[in-house]
């Protein structure tokens, strides 16, 4: 294939993926390695890697009034294309790539841009053979790549702790080898729930997503709200410890005050919204404040980036 698709495809596999944070017999079938990967949609997007947004399962095309549907669909924001993933429960076969060469080329003419790049097929399956896979892939001129993934068995507690931390998991799937800084965690964190809030802004410009996508998205912004919410708090109380030298309760509210206090946030006041925010969204997701979360994600957004620079001494 072209070498700049290639590299777009090799960018974006990782072989194998681990998807160990699935509770799925040995035995299992496609339909349930798929619904099991969206129920746990974030922990997948982070064995992907950074970039992905998600758009839906068993998402539709139409070809001159035939039906298709695609296993699920991405659209990578740092690569501007979308990304097919396709799963099989069994070892690879070489009609899987046909197949998925197929979709591709559907969404390339179906839903592909002027501005978007190629779209990128990722194939995964339970095992396969190189050179089967090399011959299968040899004249296809599409970005595609095919690899494993692997479902472990549960660990004893004793030998949990030799097992790598999600920051560490992190640092691997961003192709950072180097060793985790004390606040690449909440870096990583932030370009998540920053990148999915910019898809989250766009994508009613794109006519074809449906109600159900675009209800996807705006969940995955406000879980990843969650997420950053809590690293950043934890983090500034760490640092409020070390480098302050001020006892801190274990409660976000006092922490952002105390922070206040001490010179190191402004508009205290901003904060307690954003506390407040999280408080609603573990413990009443309704419509009205779902969305009065979503619409304050944009200045937390850029509230939590000055305050990542302040404590980790770190451009953005």
């Amino acid at each position: 294939m072209p070498t700049p698709q290639s590299d777009l495809a090799r960018e974006t596999l990782n072989d194998p993926y681990n998807f160990d944070f699935l509770t799925l017999t040995e035995k299992h079938n496609e339909k349930e390695l798929e619904d099991a990967l969206v129920n746990h949609v974030t922990r997948f997007l982070l064995e992907l890697g950074a970039g992905f947004s998600y758009i839906g399962q068993q998402y539709k095309l139409e070809v001159s009034g035939d039906e298709f549907f695609i296993d699920l669909l991405f659209y990578h924001v740092k690569l501007h294309c979308y990304v097919v993933v396709e799963q099989k429960s069994v070892k690879f076969k070489p009609e899987f790539a046909g197949k998925l060469n197929f979709y591709v080329s559907a969404v390339d003419e179906i839903l592909k841009s002027e501005q978007d790049n190629a779209t990128i097929g990722i194939l995964i399956c339970k095992s396969k053979n190189d050179t089967v896979v090399e011959y299968a892939l040899k004249d296809v001129h599409k970005p595609i790549g095919v690899s494993e993934y692997i479902i472990t068995k549960n660990l004893p507690d004793e030998f949990k702790s030799s097992l790598p931390s999600i920051e560490e998991i992190e640092a691997e799937l961003s192709g950072d080898k180097k060793t985790m800084t004390e606040y690449d965690k909440l870096k990583n964190s932030l370009q998540h729930l920053e990148q999915q809030y910019e898809n989250y802004l766009s994508m009613n410009e794109r006519e074809y997503l449906s109600d159900l996508d675009k209800d996807a998205i705006s969940e995955s912004v406000v879980q990843r709200f969650e997420t950053c919410y809590d690293t950043l708090w934890k983090h500034l109380k760490k640092y409020l410890e070390e480098e302050v030298g001020v006892v801190t309760p274990n409660s976000p509210k006092p922490i952002f005050r105390l922070a206040y206090e001490n010179n190191i946030i402004e508009e205290v006041e901003n904060w307690f919204e954003y506390t407040q925010a999280r408080i609603d969204t573990a413990h009443d997701y309704s419509e009205e404040k779902f969305m009065a979360t979503l619409e304050k994600t944009g200045d937390f957004i850029s509230d939590a980036i000055e305050l990542y620079k302040l404590m980790s001494k770190e451009p953005w």
